[in-house]
């Protein structure tokens, strides 16, 4: 794959990555995604074999899902985790809890609907008799949604899940507002729109690299293996960038988060000589509390000669929404502009679709749960 981040105005969009493509509406996903959720409606209460379950204000939310769906729902409680009176959890696994009842919202997230453990978490949902709510663009969880007449919030075919997060993310609070719960998003999302508006245009592929922040982080990550640092509402942020590397940029990347890795991670950068095949990405903040700016500084200054090298991405905005999301975008940008440099497409993830694949043949999960649903449909 050539890298395509020169100055060759010859190459236009069409020629770029399916995924880089989606990134160059990103605003636009998030409005339709708004307008999507503004649309549905809860009803107000379903049949599903013994159990009526009826849809009102949640003493409790768990968010189910996998990978790049799941990612959405991390984002989401961290950032709302300090707006909500009802406490949030995530779930990724087969299966659900044990603590959850009647009265526990159940947002089973997958983009493709295939999902064979977050499948596995909503038939569970709805037999155990919970408000349970799926947010996909189709499969086999579309399907089950309709034959049981659970509510679902359907969003567009054709993305990658990992371009898919305005998608996954945005419907959540408007979903949770819609069934009694407080959150006032408008002006967060307004602000957010705007920063990343301003983002697009200084990093879309049509900058050149010398004026293109993206370009030059992912110029500077070429041979390295990344290691992103967050903090606090930062942490999921990390992880996100961690697997955009993984999946885009064919990479192995890993991510911490401060003051925890002071207390253990640290010690593993002494006298090895691998640490130097690693460079280190700090996540920045405006925000930041003195004893968090205190001890980025000092982790800078300790690793900085042991390390293949520290780069920093600083968040921009003002809200916390705006400032997480305006990281997110940068780092997959970067992610993908690696990708590119690498001679690798982003496009696809073969290993990831090898093992779904393999695990499907040896464990015919989904076809055990399909039966699980047409016993329940015959009890309806």
């Amino acid at each position: 794959m050539k890298d395509n981040l020169t100055d060759d105005k010859r190459v236009k969009l069409v020629d770029y990555p399916r995924i880089l493509r989606a990134y160059m509406n990103f605003t636009d996903l998030i409005f339709h995604a708004v307008k999507l959720a503004e649309e549905f409606e809860f009803p107000s209460n379903i049949k599903v074999g013994r159990h009526t379950i009826e849809y009102g204000v949640p003493s409790k939310v768990l968010l189910v899902g996998m990978g790049g769906s799941s990612i959405g729902g991390e984002i989401f409680r961290e950032w709302i985790k300090d707006k909500l009176e009802v406490p949030i959890h995530i779930h990724s696994d087969y299966g659900l809890p044990t603590d959850i009842d009647k009265n526990t919202l159940i947002i089973a997230i997958s983009y493709s609907g295939n999902t064979e453990e977050t499948i596995s978490a909503f038939i569970k949902a709805v037999k155990v008799g919970c408000m349970a709510v799926a947010l996909t663009s189709g499969g086999i969880l579309k399907k089950l949604a309709e034959k049981l007449k659970v509510p679902y919030v359907e969003v567009p075919k054709g993305l990658l899940s990992r371009a898919a997060l305005p998608y996954l993310f945005f419907p959540l609070p408007i979903i949770l507002e819609k069934l009694g719960l407080d959150i006032n998003i408008k002006e967060e999302i307004k602000e957010t729109l705007k920063v990343l508006d301003k983002i697009e245009k200084e990093n879309n592929p049509e900058v050149p690299l010398n004026k293109n922040p993206s370009k030059k982080i992912a110029r500077e990550l070429l041979g390295f293996i990344p290691v992103v640092y967050g903090f606090r509402y930062f942490h999921p942020i990390a992880q996100r960038m961690k697997m955009q590397f993984n999946e885009n940029s064919k990479v192995p990347s890993f991510y911490n988060v401060i003051p925890q890795l002071n207390h253990d991670e640290i010690s593993g950068w002494e006298e090895n000589p691998l640490s130097k095949f690693f460079k280190l990405i700090f996540i920045r903040s405006s925000d930041e509390p003195p004893e968090i700016k205190c001890r980025i500084e000092v982790t800078k200054d300790v690793l900085s000669n042991r390390v293949g090298g520290v780069l920093e991405i600083h968040a921009e905005g003002d809200s916390i929404l705006a400032k997480m999301f305006s990281v997110i975008y940068v780092g997959d940008l970067v992610s993908i502009y690696l990708a590119m440099l690498r001679g690798v497409n982003p496009d696809v993830v073969p290993l990831v679709s090898r093992v779904k694949g393999e695990v499907a043949k040896r464990l015919n999960i989904i076809s055990e749960l399909k039966a699980d649903i047409e016993e329940m449909i015959s009890k309806s």
